[in-house]
């Protein structure tokens, strides 16, 4: 008897766009990782998860994670792309939506650069910096500004404040951040803090102000 193939099992009662969200986050333990993924044991189950770069060097082996999750579904396979916060993911789905960018070339450009770098670069029209990032040529960075700055925006509303001043942030901010580092938060829990300090519409004035909201706000 010919195998059964597995888009079979379920093509009769679920759609391509129903297979997308069949499974949209995974809470399971590290049970390895390489360079382009990581295994997640979900109850006794192996999840192979392709994620960016960063986010697969601050998960700690043998621990308790939670991942964001887009299934993505081909006729020979389906694939699991893992996100350590939804606004990643959410980056991550409308590169896939420009002209030419498929997953792998969206998952690469969020593993060539930091996801505060690559909105900067986008809002601020920087193609220069876009082509810097592997695999990235000028046509491809100009579609990504033609189709996404203003996506980008909606993703990110604090981006065009932080764009229009070269993407430094001020003092204050990068004293909280170090300070953050030194008492030992990982990096990608500190850009997340950050920027949701960034994003507030009443940011104390003060140093000591800001750590103490940030402080509170970090998980």
């Amino acid at each position: 008897m010919r195998p059964m193939h597995w888009r079979w099992l379920f093509a009769t009662a679920i759609t391509q766009e129903e297979y997308r969200s069949l499974i949209a986050l995974l809470r399971g333990l590290v049970v390895s990782r390489e360079s382009d993924s990581v295994i997640l044991d979900v109850g006794g189950v192996g999840y192979r998860v392709f994620m960016p770069s960063a986010a697969i060097f601050a998960l700690g082996g043998g621990e308790e994670v939670t991942v964001h999750i887009h299934t993505h579904v081909r006729e020979d396979a389906l694939q699991l792309f893992g996100f350590a916060e939804e606004t990643d993911r959410a980056v991550f789905l409308a590169l896939t939506t420009v002209t030419g960018i498929g997953p792998k070339l969206a998952m690469s450009i969020m593993s060539g650069t930091t996801r505060e770098e690559l909105l900067t670069a986008v809002v601020s029209a920087d193609v220069k910096r876009l082509t810097q990032i592997p695999n990235v040529g000028k046509k491809t960075a100009q579609r990504i500004l033609v189709e996404l700055t203003e996506v980008f925006k909606h993703i990110e509303p604090g981006i065009s404040e932080r764009a229009s001043t070269g993407g430094k942030r001020p003092k204050a901010m990068a004293d909280v951040a170090s300070a953050l580092s030194n008492l030992g938060y990982r990096n990608a829990h500190i850009e997340k803090t950050i920027i949701e300090l960034e994003n507030m519409s009443d940011i104390p004035n003060n140093f000591d102000d800001i750590l103490r909201e940030a402080l509170r706000l970090i998980r």
